[in-house]
């Protein structure tokens, strides 16, 4: 080739992987539908001392049988520290986990596709649904450190939820996988496990086969019967 010369040559890929998860900007191209915004999580963050025994690190019979009872003002709040809850008497599903010995991630699900533009009505609903879920006769310590959070919050940090069902891929060498296919509600975390087990089927179902299109295609097939167990949640 002379210096004053130039080539151009185009190189495709037999199957290309699309897994740039739930705000994917592929996947117009295979289900062209509107995506549904069913509700919005809103999130904030519980700041509190270390509960004051170890008995919590004691295996499971210490996860399910223990409370953290009495409690002071400062100590985690939480009834079972160190595990996860979910309160359903709110507005929505409210998701409580710790992230740190001192830090638990408070998670409010607000139905609906919209959310109050004015931030004062907006921190009143999240009061509302915090205060709904544990109310004061049941959790006294932990309501009263709820509403200190929310209303001690800069800010209410925000983020969609939404639900898409799989569409079945008819495009021959491309494949959407995990979020970037179809979303669940983000209250169990299923989008990052419905991802990873596609990860698994698909090496398990390609390995099988050669890399013929015929082969690719009848891999995918049976790929997307395998996943169906662990994508309808």
């Amino acid at each position: 080739m002379r210096d004053n010369q130039k080539v151009q040559k185009k190189v495709t890929a037999r199957i290309t992987f699309v897994c740039d998860g739930i705000s994917s900007q592929f996947r117009k191209v295979l289900n062209p539908e509107p995506v549904d915004l069913i509700s919005h999580f809103c999130g904030l963050v519980l700041e509190h001392e270390p509960v004051a025994t170890a008995d919590y690190f004691t295996g499971p019979a210490g996860a399910t049988h223990l409370r953290a009872d009495p409690l002071t003002q400062k100590e985690n709040p939480l009834p079972m520290p160190h595990n996860g809850h979910v309160l359903l008497d709110g507005v929505g599903p409210v998701l409580l986990y710790q992230m740190s010995e001192r830090e638990t991630r408070i998670l409010a699900d607000i139905p609906g596709p919209s959310l109050p533009s004015d931030g004062t009505q907006l921190r009143a609903l999240v009061r509302d649904s915090l205060s709904r879920a544990a109310p004061k006769h049941l959790y006294p310590v932990l309501h009263s450190r709820l509403m200190d959070a929310v209303d001690g919050a800069q800010r209410l940090r925000c983020i969609g939820s939404k639900f898409i069902p799989a569409t079945a891929n008819r495009i021959p060498g491309a494949l959407w996988i995990g979020d970037a296919l179809n979303v669940r509600h983000p209250l169990t975390g299923g989008g990052m496990t419905i991802g990873l087990w596609d990860v698994v089927h698909l090496c398990q179902q390609i390995a099988k086969e050669d890399r013929s299109p015929r082969a690719l295609s009848r891999a995918t097939a049976q790929w997307q019967w395998d996943r169906r167990s662990r994508a309808l949640v």
